[in-house]
């Protein structure tokens, strides 16, 4: 492409999106105000219904747009640049549509209504990633209308995936993929700038155990204890329901607590309830994506902290708390304590966040969520984690993982994502490392490119998620680019 056709080419691509800015949010605010969070199968929704729901919005805006798009087995919308008969295609971009929950509990607008406050845009999907697959649909738009303006056609076409299970392990992408050819170039604007070309692998395992009330006499019993309630979000709330808890013991306790992590005073806030012989004590944290656990606080392993020094090692759950606050060390997201701690060049550090844990009755159930590098794919992490959890009296229960995920920095493809990267926001290119899995972790070419700018936390899968609406059009801008650079013009 010669400099007065690309020159002219940017500004086309300007113009057109300050020209559809306004309907770009309007089709945003429609999707982010569908709670689509998975749920349970029905006929033609076997996501959820409400997952279905938003995958028919974002078939109303591509058609809206003019394209032709089709429901893949009622989990992931497709449309071409164009058209079904122009070959296979190129270029594949994969965003969703599903989302995980949120309650209104620290929101400064309910979560599944879209507000925009300043220059950001707030919901609940705003940034995963609801408001990327608004910017895919539009870029395909784009690139298609300003080829047209430019009178040239597309040597090779690009599709756009939409799917609906994303959040529940890319289910709807793994199903299609068994069954038919990906695009040669993938990418996925689920994660960060510049590009992402390392994807952790991802190890979760279950486990139980059998815990009877054994205390007896005055002895401090812990009769409920709930934590997290989603595998991938270090928990900012855990609770315990306690029998006979002297006031000035848990004091005492959460003293220790404070001694011994100075660092959280503001973060990691105790409050104790009680009423007669009961207590219900609670802890307030901060929550992250587990994939960058350090940047939360999490509120289960505090609480499972000062539960171990209150109720001591001489009962089964006060046995159980003691083993789970070696086990999983407030503080500690480097799954030393497994023997599993490990580190590379090119994936970073291993990650392990203790997410969720329920005690209902005399049954406790509990997971944990790790982020593993390069160096631990060759590692029997499932052996290692369940010595160590039988040893200290639980049963496995489950086991996954998924390996790392590598696409060379210097191929062709991650080149012209840095190029273009680099052309509209006038900032050097890099690749980096990631610990959270997206859509092309399966895909052998498959990268992540945007949607966060480097340095931003968009609060994804927390309190208060948003999206600056320059961050909305820039990357809308980058991915015509994207599509016009890998399709080719003629």
């Amino acid at each position: 492409m010669d400099a007065e056709l690309k020159r002219d080419l940017r500004w086309k691509i300007a113009d057109w999106f300050d020209e559809h800015r306004g309907a770009m949010l309007r089709d945003l605010e429609a999707l982010i105000n569908i709670r689509s969070v998975a749920g349970s199968p029905e006929d033609g929704a076997p996501y959820g219904r409400v997952c279905r729901d938003a995958l028919e919005q974002s078939r109303e805006i591509l058609e809206k747009l003019g394209f032709k798009s089709e429901v893949y087995r009622d989990c992931l919308a497709l449309a071409d640049l164009a058209g079904k008969d122009s070959g296979e295609p190129e270029l594949g971009i994969l965003a969703h549509t599903d989302v995980v929950d949120a309650t209104d509990e620290g929101w400064l607008s309910p979560p599944f209504e879209m507000e925009i406050r300043g220059v950001n845009i707030y919901g609940r999907g705003a940034t995963d990633n609801k408001g990327p697959a608004v910017a895919s649909i539009y870029a395909l738009a784009c690139a298609r209308d300003v080829a047209k303006a430019l009178d040239v056609s597309f040597s090779k076409t690009a599709r756009l995936f939409l799917g609906s299970a994303e959040e529940i392990g890319c289910l709807d992408v793994r199903e299609y993929a068994a069954e038919n050819a990906m695009p040669k170039y993938t990418f996925s604007p689920d994660s960060n700038y510049p590009v992402v070309n390392v994807e952790k692998g991802r190890f979760e395992l279950d486990f139980s155990a059998k815990l009877p009330n054994d205390s007896s006499g005055g002895a401090v019993v812990l009769s409920e204890l709930s934590g997290g309630k989603t595998t991938n979000i270090v928990p900012n709330f855990a609770r315990a329901a306690l029998k006979n808890a002297d006031a000035s013991a848990i004091d005492d306790a959460i003293a220790e607590f404070r001694a011994a992590f100075p660092g959280e005073q503001g973060a990691c806030v105790f409050s104790a309830e009680h009423t007669g012989a009961d207590t219900e004590l609670t802890v307030t944290g901060v929550a992250a994506h587990a994939s960058n656990p350090h940047l939360g606080v999490n509120a289960q392993t505090a609480l499972i902290w000062v539960l171990a020094r209150l109720l001591g090692a001489d009962s089964s759950r006060g046995s159980a708390m003691t083993a789970l606050a070696k086990l999983f060390p407030h503080g500690d997201a480097t799954g030393g304590t497994f023997g599993i701690a490990a580190q590379d060049e090119v994936s970073g550090k291993l990650t392990l966040s203790f997410n969720c844990i329920e005690l209902s009755g005399e049954t406790l159930t509990a997971n944990f969520d790790s982020r593993t590098v390069k160096l631990s794919d060759e590692q029997d992490l499932v052996a290692a984690v369940t010595e160590k959890l039988v040893a200290h009296g639980f049963t496995v229960t489950n086991a996954s993982r998924t390996h790392c995920h590598v696409v060379d920095e210097s191929s062709p493809f991650v080149q012209t994502l840095l190029s273009v990267y680099e052309e509209h926001t006038g900032q050097p290119g890099s690749c980096r490392a990631l610990g959270g899995t997206t859509y092309v972790h399966d895909l052998d070419s498959g990268v992540a490119f945007g949607c966060e700018m480097p340095g931003d936390d968009h609060q994804i899968h927390g309190i208060n998620e948003f999206m600056p609406i320059a961050n909305l059009i820039t990357s809308a801008r980058m991915f015509t680019q994207v599509i016009f650079d890998i399709c080719g013009i003629e």
